[in-house]
């Protein structure tokens, strides 16, 4: 039996299990009043672990129009473009490129504000031409030269840092190059010969993108504005970590990550002490699942990769995370104090497993004078091999989910969740409001938890973990505009699961948490009408693992609160 008809009451209700669309939505009216909205300012800086238990994040192909080949910002050197041509993907979506002479090359020069790692990709396939040429023109060129007919690269030239062909069946090829782009002028594609001169000739291609990072994604299609996929800004991160059947909601602070190049480790930034470094993008699967994680082969019992030149504030806490695999037989971290010349932490051995990854964390406390540090996922000892991927450096006292960067540090922005309850609660002197959830680390010092409040100011409930002397307990604030009335646990276990809500009537609010009434408080406060017509996490309360969320409009008895928070 569901919550609703159990207690025969309109309520919102909000379970991660039932998202459609990318979107969290109540029990109540269908004109979609009541329904959870999302933001996380305007990057694609979040990720989350979704159902496969592959890291996932927001993916957006930066080149416009990126299947229309004869629409602006494409434009022709001596080329005509023909649609309507017989497609990779059974399709006839493909276009038939053609240069009357040799040297004549499609192009596009809308692309300056390309900067950090990047990859472009575009379908081909041999037409009366036996090959293509990629061209990044940028202050120096990326060139990637391939034979169509064989399916095989004739040549690449730097500063491009990786290349690939993908099978695509029936004389088709995926072609992939990574690079630093920076200063760019322009994108050009060239039919060439086998041995890749150019050439008058045809060659087909289809679905061109260009996007951030090490490899290149499942294609999104883009028309005048660019594509976007994957967790976008706007969505709720629906988590499965731990290999949940069920997923959460994933609600944290804001947090940036210090590392520049948090995936390519011979980005500036990056220093390879001794060891040797091997290709970023065909070595392993990475916990992502593509192919462009880093391979680490220590011959001499000491290699060193550090990052360096990461700008700290003094006496504050840092956590240190990324992600490990490999046989090296006993493998340390360490963290060095740059600006007193002096480690941190130095030489933390732990383990890994040669067949799965592992997120290794080290949180450190920067001392006094300290404003520069530098960390080194591996230093040692031992011989062996280490795949390496997702470095990541931020403030706090425990990692957050994972921040990609590509050339610059990122920050990923407060997770806004908030429901407006106006439509169906408009009698606010009453209600009962449940949430079942778990907390990151019972060490953090923010508060963390739902407000039920009119989006702003002090009146308002607040279910809530404490953030200060009370880390470790679970309370209710019920504010008015100068004071708080309060309802706390005693300490409980915050990474656990618990079930918690308050119950409101008139002037008296109870809390129950896990099947327990933990107590009652008359407040001097008093709420009415509409009063109270919003239901949000808010900045600095949102760090939690949200499983339900669930608004009553009407204050349940005490049978019902107990079995409602009682834990299976």
């Amino acid at each position: 039996m569901s919550l609703v008809s159990l207690y025969d009451a309109a309520s919102l209700w909000m379970t991660p299990s039932g998202a459609e669309d990318g979107k969290l939505f109540s029990q109540l009216p269908t004109d979609g009043s009541g329904d959870f909205t999302f933001s996380r300012g305007s990057n694609l800086a979040a990720t989350r672990v979704g159902p496969t238990g592959l890291i996932e994040k927001g993916r957006e192909n930066l080149l416009t129009q990126s299947n229309n080949f004869s629409a602006t910002p494409w434009a022709s050197s001596g080329t005509t473009e023909t649609s309507g041509q017989s497609g990779y993907d059974g399709s006839s979506d493909a276009w038939l490129l053609s240069a009357a002479n040799a040297g004549d090359f499609i192009y596009r020069n809308d692309i300056t504000s390309f900067s950090g790692l990047t990859t472009i990709s575009v379908y081909a396939k041999k037409g009366t031409a036996d090959g293509i040429r990629l061209r990044f023109n940028q202050t120096t060129d990326v060139n990637l030269y391939i034979n169509l007919a064989a399916g095989a690269i004739i040549g690449a030239f730097a500063p491009g840092i990786a290349y690939a062909i993908e099978d695509a069946l029936n004389g088709w090829y995926r072609i992939q190059m990574s690079f630093i782009a920076s200063g760019t002028q322009d994108f050009r594609i060239y039919p060439t010969n086998a041995t890749g001169t150019s050439i008058a000739g045809t060659i087909y291609i289809q679905d061109a993108q260009a996007e951030i990072g090490l490899a290149a994604t499942d294609y999104i299609e883009s028309g005048a504005t660019t594509g976007k996929a994957g967790l976008l800004e706007n969505e709720p991160r629906l988590d499965y970590s731990g290999g949940a059947t069920c997923p959460s909601l994933l609600l944290e602070p804001s947090r940036t990550n210090l590392v520049g190049y948090s995936e390519y480790f011979e980005g500036t930034g990056w220093t390879l002490g001794t060891g040797v470094l091997t290709s970023n993008t065909n070595e392993t699967t990475s916990p992502e699942g593509l192919y462009n994680a880093a391979k680490l082969v220590d011959t001499n019992n000491a290699t060193q990769l550090y990052y360096r030149g990461m700008s700290v504030t003094a006496s504050t806490q840092y956590t240190f995370s990324f992600y490990a695999k490999g046989n090296i037989s006993t493998p340390t971290l360490a963290v060095y104090d740059e600006s007193n010349a002096a480690f941190i932490a130095v030489d933390v051995a732990y383990s890994i497993s040669t067949d799965s990854w592992t997120r290794i964390t080290q949180t450190i406390t920067t001392p006094v004078g300290c404003t520069s540090l530098r960390v080194y996922p591996i230093r040692g000892t031992g011989s062996g091999t280490i795949y390496i991927w997702g470095a990541q450096v931020e403030q706090g006292s425990y990692p957050t989910s994972y921040i990609p960067t590509y050339g610059t540090s990122q920050t990923r922005s407060i997770d806004l969740t908030t429901a407006d309850t106006s439509s169906f609660y408009t009698d606010s002197s009453k209600g009962t409001l449940f949430t079942e959830l778990s907390f990151p680390l019972a060490a953090d010092g923010n508060y963390n938890g739902w407000f039920f409040w009119n989006g702003s100011g002090y009146h308002r409930i607040v279910l809530q973990r404490r953030g200060d002397t009370g880390r470790g307990q679970i309370e209710v604030r019920i504010n008015n505009t100068t004071q708080a009335s309060v309802i706390s646990s005693s300490a409980i276990t915050l990474e656990d699961n618990h079930k918690m809500l308050v119950r409101w009537d008139g002037n008296v609010f109870t809390l129950f948490i896990d099947g327990v009434n933990i107590g009652n408080d008359t407040s001097t406060d008093v709420y009415s009408g509409t009063d109270l017509n919003e239901l949000s996490s808010r900045p600095t309360y949102n760090a939690a693992n949200i499983k339900q969320a669930v608004l009553f409009p009407t204050a349940l008895n005490d049978s019902e609160c107990i079995a409602l928070t009682k834990l299976d």
